[in-house]
């Protein structure tokens, strides 16, 4: 398995299913996710004014763009911020993943949620998709602020996992 960690100052989005997380309290969209909202033309806003997706937890919402036709937007509820833990956000990778192991998707890119620790995030997110066997490429968008602290979560889970699994990680800036 080999896991892309993209700490690009503005994510791209091509054509993929971009995987992002909404706390139920969330007003309006920050981070990555507006980045990503911001290319899609707004939609995501929309939906979020139009009150027709509750980022409850473990929800999810699979959303295609009409400006990009290859690419899709999976959203996954965390439920309440105050109440976000690893196991709510381990449950919430478990729900993804099955989503993207349904839809067949060629590549997958993952963000983490801005109010859970950055190096038990990434290093969540690295043993779950390492237990799933994805067949498709791996992508992991972050900050450039956050590099080292997600670079660190995901070295440890590497050496936890043990070699024989064959991960490795590239960093693009």
């Amino acid at each position: 398995m080999r896991i892309l960690l993209d700490c690009r100052t503005v994510p791209v989005f091509d054509a993929e299913t971009v995987v992002l997380w909404q706390f139920s309290d969330e007003q309006q969209l920050t981070g990555v996710n507006a980045a990503i909202d911001q290319q899609l033309g707004g939609a995501l806003s929309r939906l979020m004014a139009a009150a027709s997706w509750r980022a409850d937890s473990c929800a999810k919402l699979l959303c295609a763009s009409k400006l990009k036709p290859d690419a899709s937007v999976l959203l996954v509820g965390l439920g309440p911020s105050d109440l976000i833990t690893p196991d709510v956000f381990a449950a919430a990778l478990h729900v993804a993943v099955h989503a993207i192991r349904s839809s067949a998707a060629s590549a997958a890119t993952f963000t983490l949620p801005c109010d859970l620790d950055l190096r038990t995030g990434a290093a969540q997110l690295l043993e779950i998709l390492a237990a799933a066997e994805l067949a498709c490429e791996l992508r992991l968008i972050c900050a450039p602020a956050d590099q080292e602290e997600v670079l660190k979560g995901l070295q440890q889970t590497k050496v936890k996992l043990k070699r024989d699994l064959n991960v490795s990680i590239a960093v693009r800036l």
